[in-house]
């Protein structure tokens, strides 16, 4: 193979990769966003690896990570931001619920101490209420009084 075989073939792969890649600054590059989830989570799980390559290459795996945040934010919209609003509603308690990412558990919970039921079935939020549980970690075991989530 002559130099100029080698410089020609260089030139295609580099083309063929260039093709492929993702550019800095690609508008459909960017970490995800998702009402009520913070911003921590996307880019601690995306910021390694989205950005590399372009979307027209990985439209299947970036599609379904699309369709997973937006599953995440609906299930954290319906299930923990009502007992969020609910408990911020009720400052007389001392309370500040919050979601949070757990980034050792990559995990997105809600953060609340002395989360007690009232008893009442028409206080804002109960039916929430009764709906959290204490999150778990991977191996299974309780993280703390103060992290909730639901089933």
């Amino acid at each position: 193979m002559g130099r100029r075989q080698l410089v020609d073939d260089c030139k295609t792969l580099a083309s063929r990769i260039g093709h492929i890649l993702a550019c800095e600054g690609d508008t459909d590059q960017g970490i995800s966003t998702a009402e009520c989830i913070p911003e921590d989570f996307f880019r601690d799980l995306e910021d390694h690896w989205k950005g590399h390559v372009k979307w027209e290459h990985a439209n299947e795996v970036y599609g379904d990570v699309r369709d997973a945040a937006v599953e995440l934010s609906a299930a954290v919209k319906s299930d923990l931001h009502p007992v969020v609003l609910s408990m911020e509603a009720d400052i007389s308690k001392g309370l500040k619920p919050e979601i949070c990412y757990s980034s050792e558990d990559q995990a997105v919970w809600l953060r609340s101490k002395n989360i007690k039921l009232s008893g009442g079935s028409n206080v804002p939020g109960e039916t929430e209420l009764k709906c959290l549980i204490p999150a778990l970690d991977s191996k299974g075991k309780k993280v703390g009084d103060e992290w909730w989530t639901t089933s």
